[in-house]
């Protein structure tokens, strides 16, 4: 009775850490969060807990890629800009291209993508001249899908609402707020 309520005690604490603070690092996968930095959020997919004890931006998708690994392409038709998408919301990732949330869809749903917006990685500084009505082409696996943007906005960096599931196929670009800290912009582009 009493190791049941020093896991279950464990399990809580784990579930608020992970909801107010930075998430724990799985060893297995690199972190990375909107917050950024060396001690970054990491949503781990491979929780004991019920999936009716997650929240409900935390997936249970799991993909069959590598961290790391070239995953396709996403271009901006109106500023012919081209960046390559990699496995695994990283740093790493981010250093060469764009990041896939690993707990967000890839061949459909919402796919979440990360990267930087400035300095000699910043694949992403295009999204702040995104318009509503541009179009977005993410190719992966050689499936071409197209994308309208529709909705442009920012959100705290501990916000990770704009990555769950909304029962349509969607793309949401995420990176930082020139010169703010705790704040992130987002891009989200319908199917079309």
């Amino acid at each position: 009775m009493m190791f049941r309520k020093i896991i279950i005690a464990g399990l809580v604490v784990s579930a608020i850490f992970a909801l107010t603070a930075p998430f724990a690092v799985s060893a297995s996968r690199p972190p990375y969060a909107f917050g950024g930095g060396e001690s970054a959020v990491h949503i781990n997919n491979n929780s004991t807990a019920a999936s009716s004890e997650l929240p409900t931006h935390i997936s249970t998708i799991s993909h069959e890629y590598e961290y790391g690994a070239f995953l396709g392409t996403l271009t901006v038709e109106r500023l012919g800009r081209s960046v390559n998408i990699y496995g695994g919301e990283t740093m790493e990732a981010m250093n060469h291209g764009a990041g896939h949330f690993s707990f967000t869809g890839l061949h459909h749903g919402n796919v979440g993508l990360i990267g930087h917006n400035r300095g000699n990685s910043g694949f992403f500084s295009f999204v702040r001249l995104l318009q509503d009505g541009d179009i977005i082409r993410l190719d992966v696996g050689g499936t071409v899908r197209t994308f309208e943007v529709f909705m442009r906005t920012t959100i705290d960096d501990n916000d990770f609402s704009p990555l769950q599931q909304f029962g349509d196929n969607r793309l949401t670009l995420v990176t930082c707020v020139e010169n703010v800290r705790n704040q992130r912009r987002i891009a989200v582009a319908l199917e079309i």
